[in-house]
Order: structure tokens, then C-alpha cells, then sequence
């Protein structure tokens, strides 16, 4: 019964934060990308994400953003 709570408190903040980000307005472009890395991720393409501890966790944060801003260089020269 405890993991089943954990797993419902776990899946309500996720709700809610997918609700603080992306409310129930249309989408901008902004909302519209975060959704399409959303959906990557919630296909379980993502899911060792959670094998990882805080400090990867950390590191995995700062090297994730380097990615994006490569991705993003790499597609506006296109």
C-alpha cells in the first residue's frame, strides 16, 4: 500500500507540473516543443533517468542543457 501511495503522490506531481507548464490554452511554440520532448520521454525512451542519483542527476542537468543548446545551434543553421 506504501509503494502505492508513493507511485500516486509521484504521478500527482507530475500531473501537476504538466498542468503549470502547459495549462488548457493552445499551445505556443515554446509549449509545443516541450510537449514533443514530453512525450519522448513519458514513451519510456527516458526512463534511466531514474537509476541515476543526485549528484548524476546534477550532472545530467548540466550536460542536457550543453545538448539542448548544441540541438539548437545545430537546427537554426539548417
Amino acid at each position: 500500500m506504501i509503494a502505492f501511495t508513493l507511485v500516486m503522490s509521484s504521478n500527482q506531481a507530475l500531473l501537476e507540473k504538466l498542468e503549470e507548464l502547459f495549462g488548457n490554452e493552445s499551445f505556443n511554440p515554446i509549449e509545443e516543443e516541450l510537449f514533443q520532448w514530453f512525450v519522448f520521454v513519458y514513451s519510456d525512451k527516458g526512463s534511466g533517468i531514474k537509476d541515476l542519483d543526485k549528484l548524476d542527476f546534477e550532472v545530467f542537468k548540466d550536460k542536457l542543457n550543453s545538448l539542448i543548446d548544441a540541438v539548437y545551434l545545430w537546427r537554426h543553421k539548417e
